[in-house]
């Protein structure tokens, strides 16, 4: 048990310090045995719930996984096809949370191999890999099916994907569309009209986010020429 003299009379820093107190224990002894703040749940799936919202889980997550041996007998192609497909089959059954730090662990487990390099960082990051993030929708592309959603299709995937954004501004379009182009996933007469329109976006100046550029065009090889 632990107190701390948080120096201060306002409620609400007093509890930003408690938090930023609670989850430097964790990182130093472990989720399980550290309790506090917000994360004052006996349920640790609970607990890992209000560190991502807190954005910081992955702080506690890496330490641990920083403490552990890693292993790099696959090789580096091999590491890639097996993110795939323990991404995929995390997706397919609904991104449980208690799946999520095996499905991390997989992608952080390429930093230690010598072909990481800095700008894969961005993949290390939920909004890539989390169960609405960017890559459940390149595999609906890459595999012709939906996955990591309830969507009827592919073409439905890229639909959503192309409203994601704020204020009119749209940063992951290009991203969505030329991975779309690359596989070209099944659609019907209907769609493929409508798909003529969402191409006509690649047209228009805009400023897009292509920080994933380079670790998707290492991890799904065929879409290098188009993204590059």
């Amino acid at each position: 048990m632990h107190a701390i003299n948080t120096g201060t009379r306002n409620t609400r820093e007093a509890e930003d310090l408690e938090n930023e107190v609670t989850i430097l224990m964790m990182i130093r002894h472990g989720i399980e045995q550290v309790r506090g703040g917000h994360f004052s749940y006996p349920d640790r799936q609970l607990v890992e719930h209000h560190l991502r919202l807190k954005g910081a889980w992955e702080r506690v997550v890496l330490s641990k996984l920083d403490k552990q041996p890693c292993d790099t007998n696959e090789s580096w192609d091999q590491a890639m096809r097996t993110l795939l497909e323990h991404a995929t089959h995390y997706y397919d059954a609904g991104s449980p949370k208690d799946q999520q730090q095996a499905l991390f662990a997989d992608i952080y487990r390429l930093t230690r191999y010598r072909y990481w390099r800095d700008e894969f960082a961005p993949a290390l990051n939920p909004a890539f890999w989390g169960c609405k993030g960017v890559l459940p929708v390149l595999l609906s592309f890459q595999l012709g099916r939906t996955v990591g959603s309830r969507l009827d299709g592919p073409f439905n995937v890229l639909a959503a994907a192309l409203c994601r954004g704020k204020n009119g501004h749209h940063p992951l379009r290009r991203l969505f569309l030329k991975v779309w182009q690359t596989y070209e996933p099944p659609r019907t007469a209907t769609q493929a009209i409508t798909l003529e329109k969402f191409l006509t976006y690649l047209d228009k100046e805009a400023e897009y986010d292509r920080q994933y550029d380079e670790f998707i065009s290492v991890l799904l090889p065929e879409t290098r020429h188009l993204l590059r």
